[in-house]
């Protein structure tokens, strides 16, 4: 019996992809929370965080998942797939992309991370025993691909996951931006500056749809949201997929906000 079937009857097993990066810590840490906060035999999440032992990051984030009682997983990406035979995950969440710094840093462009290891993700999730809800971090106006190496290897992701068996979820973002950044970004500081500003403005006109298309998204906002796809019983056992734009995105956490005490 494989690692994650023990754990099916009672919790629900969640892989998380990319999870040094800015989204992929957020909603590493909004599991954990609530699995602090279930005071039960069992938390009600097993949290599989992937991150590879050469990274900078490994050994302050491997500590402190430990610490959080997660389940961290620490393989270089060719042992990928014997790790996800093992644990069988009923939620995949894909973070996975690389940035012109880390082009020049690390090595890996768009069309070997963003789109490669992607692809690669999606193909050993179809061999799983049984294929995994797969949740894509995409990107607003990947329509624009053919202008932007970026948005054109999210696009590719999008069309193999639409073209896959696997039940799936594409969310949509715009600017995605926060304190919880661990390295600088000046012209995304600025940008986001922008769009909150116009955001605001339009909010103050009452133009709602346009305020949430240029309103950036915090990592804690982006956690919420695909804690929202997770908990969703009835969207997990569909075999179909679903794209959320950013306006669906603001909807969504606002209900979601408006219900809590």
């Amino acid at each position: 019996m494989t690692e994650g079937s023990q754990n099916q009857s009672n919790q629900r097993s969640v892989w998380i992809a990319g999870a040094s990066g800015f989204c992929g810590r957020g909603i590493t840490q909004r599991l954990a929370e609530l699995n602090g906060l279930d005071h039960s035999t069992s938390p009600r999440y097993q949290v599989l965080p992937h991150i590879r032992p050469h990274s900078s990051r490994a050994p302050k984030l491997l500590k402190e998942w430990t610490q959080l009682g997660l389940s961290p997983v620490n393989e270089e990406w060719a042992s990928i797939e014997s790790a996800l035979q093992r644990y069988q995950p009923q939620v995949v969440i894909s973070c996975l992309g690389t940035t012109k710094r880390h082009e020049k840093r690390e090595g890996g462009n768009y069309e070997e991370v963003d789109y490669g290891l992607n692809r690669q993700l999606i193909e050993i999730a179809e061999r799983l025993e049984t294929p995994p809800h797969f949740i894509y971090l995409s990107s607003m106006g990947v329509e624009w691909g053919r202008w932007s190496q970026y948005l054109e290897a999210r696009m590719k992701v999008e069309r193999d996951l639409k073209e896959s068996r696997l039940p799936h979820s594409i969310i949509r973002p715009a600017i995605l931006s926060g304190t919880s950044r661990d390295e600088r970004r000046p012209l995304e500081e600025f940008g986001a500056w922008f769009s909150h500003r116009l955001s605001d403005l339009f909010t103050t006109l009452k133009m709602t749809d346009l305020a949430h298309k240029v309103k950036p998204l915090d990592a804690h906002e982006m956690a919420e949201f695909m804690l929202s796809i997770i908990e969703d019983d009835t969207l997990l056992s569909n075999q179909g997929g679903r794209t959320y734009t950013i306006e669906m995105i603001h909807q969504t956490l606002s209900r979601r906000t408006s219900r809590l005490p």
